[in-house]
């Protein structure tokens, strides 16, 4: 059984960690502070992980409206890793939470915590190429939690405004953002629009990354199969072809918990 620390050590522990945080800030050393921020990989330390994203948020918090009054884009990797941790920790909160009978609803509050981050973003200047990495973390959170059409104001902020060029996020954004819009549009049967998608998709997907590339062209055969049967039906009228779309748009919808 593990020993409790001293109310001295604890002490000592929180200040280094604080004396770290401000050093980090001082001298705006973006890749220390975005390891400071990166907890999950120790929640299994923790006594709950509703309790430590709930002190998480309101940390960050302050983060976050210091964030928004920097011109530069130094703490951008550490907005990441901001936004990461919300998620990983709200989804492990859900299921310890559900594991003790309580309500899950840890996922749906990051998402509305991680909106305000976006709205951060969502503006001139350096710092609005992190606005995609924030959006697919959303898309994770809306695909795991069954609520895609949330999806909608994202995508409309994202391809719309005048002040995101697509072509200047990282191609790692960009794949990922790709490869969730065009799952939405296999789901709303909008196949040239998914084509391109899933293309861009399994094109730009780094070669090191086996998994998701095999799950990429996973959905890029069921939306085929569908686009196939969907035609067959309207062109030549094979009633019995409707079924076979009801179970493969019923398997596609299963995979939809899948993330890159």
């Amino acid at each position: 059984m593990a020993a409790y620390m001293s109310m001295g050590e604890t002490h000592r522990r929180i200040n280094e960690y604080l004396n770290r945080f401000s050093d980090a800030l001082s001298y705006q050393d973006g890749k220390s502070l975005s390891r400071l921020l990166s907890i999950s990989s120790d929640s299994a330390t923790l006594l709950s992980l509703a309790d430590a994203l709930n002190t998480f948020q309101v940390s960050i918090f302050a983060f976050i409206q210091e964030f928004r009054n920097w011109d530069s884009a130094w703490a951008l990797e550490a907005l990441y890793v901001v936004a990461y941790e919300i998620r990983i920790l709200a989804e492990r909160a859900d299921v310890e939470l559900a594991s003790i009978g309580k309500s899950p609803e840890k996922l749906k509050g990051a998402g509305s915590f991680l909106m305000k981050v976006f709205g951060v973003l969502a503006g001139k200047g350096p710092k609005r190429v992190g606005a995609l990495y924030v959006t697919c973390q959303l898309f994770k959170i809306y695909f795991k939690l069954g609520t895609v059409h949330l999806c909608r104001s994202v995508i409309r902020s994202i391809e719309t405004a005048r002040i995101f060029d697509f072509e200047e996020f990282p191609v790692r954004d960009k794949v990922t953002y790709m490869y969730y819009t065009g799952r939405l549009e296999v789901y709303n049967e909008n196949f040239p629009a998914a084509d391109h998608k899933l293309s861009y998709a399994l094109t730009y997907c780094t070669e090191r990354k086996e998994a998701n590339i095999r799950f990429v062209r996973t959905c890029y055969s069921f939306h085929f199969i569908i686009f196939v049967n969907i035609y067959l039906e309207q062109t030549f009228g094979y009633p019995k072809l409707y079924s076979s779309v009801i179970f493969f748009k019923a398997e596609y919808n299963s995979l939809l918990g899948y993330d890159i």
